[in-house]
């Protein structure tokens, strides 16, 4: 069969202690219309019943490869994060190889989210029509005061929670950067070499929780702040946003942001080793500016 009439996609998943909302997460992707070819599921060291989980999702499905993880201690949403996707992706693309199994798209998946049953063959579709759209997401919606919020995102920024990628744009940006922010760096390396992204409205997702709450509001925004002295973003641009932040519920969000960029600033830690990102970040504020003038 031509590869180029094939919609297979790999998923990937890295969980940790997620055994309240992954048995539903499982389910919903095993409720797709158009299932991966093959899921790999790294569990980063959980001490609750998401080891039990997965095996039994992995004896049931011989589509799902389940892979502990026993060096590392807690959650960490930075570089060993980004490390683990990374490394995650690489399994999968070295194990395709070997089992000589065709591919077309590679998808992120966070352990804690429900998908709409035709999730992935939308997203699928999306990319079919568009040749120069290289990444999309669906759309996020989640539970504030028993109502249901649709995340206000731009249209051109995908959820790395709920990522599918094409295989020639995953190569072409020569595929995961450790990073804080990995998402965000993968986004901008692709439109960097000609690549649209897009999210998708019409394809659903829901989330248990804020992404930004997953270990609290403060520990959130503050890996932000170090994301944004990581990836070097101008001075003035973190201040912007954190005065921005601070106007925002809960008001402290701010200063945990402002708190994690400076925290990094004056005991200067190590950036990000990639030129190309570097200014890129460095000269963000100047496109933003540019669009307040249009």
């Amino acid at each position: 069969m031509d590869e180029k009439n094939v919609n297979n996609y790999l998923l990937l998943s890295v969980v940790k202690n997620e055994e309240t909302n992954l048995h539903k997460t499982i389910k919903s992707v095993v409720q797709q219309s158009i299932r991966p070819t093959l899921w790999a599921i790294f569990d980063d060291c959980s001490t609750d019943n998401t080891p039990k989980i997965l095996a039994e999702a992995e004896k049931k499905y011989n589509w799902i490869l389940y892979i502990r993880l026993d060096n590392s201690h807690q959650r960490d949403l930075g570089l060993h994060l980004a490390k683990l996707i990374k490394e995650g992706f690489e399994h999968l693309i070295k194990y395709c190889k070997i089992k000589q199994i065709r591919y077309k798209y590679l998808a992120n998946l966070d352990g804690d989210l429900i998908l709409e049953n035709e999730f992935f063959e939308k997203l699928i579709n999306e990319l079919e029509l568009d040749p120069s759209l290289g990444i999309v997401s669906g759309s996020t919606q989640y539970l504030v005061n028993n109502k249901l919020i649709t995340a206000d995102v731009d249209i051109n920024e995908p959820s790395g929670g709920h990522m599918l990628v094409k295989k020639e744009c995953f190569e072409h940006i020569d595929g995961i950067t450790v990073a804080y922010s990995w998402d965000s760096v993968l986004k901008v390396k692709a439109r960097l070499r000609g690549w649209n992204t897009k999210r998708v409205n019409e394809a659903k997702v829901f989330e248990y929780r804020d992404v930004n709450s997953a270990e609290g509001y403060w520990a959130g925004y503050m890996f932000r702040g170090k994301g944004a002295y990581y990836l070097n973003l101008n001075l003035m641009h973190v201040i912007g946003k954190g005065v921005t932040y601070s106007f925002k519920s809960p008001y402290y969000i701010g200063i945990a942001y402002l708190y994690g960029y400076f925290l990094d600033y004056f005991t200067h830690k190590e950036k990000i080793n990639d030129e190309e990102l570097s200014e890129y970040y460095q000269n963000k504020y100047k496109s933003i500016i540019n669009s307040w003038d249009k």
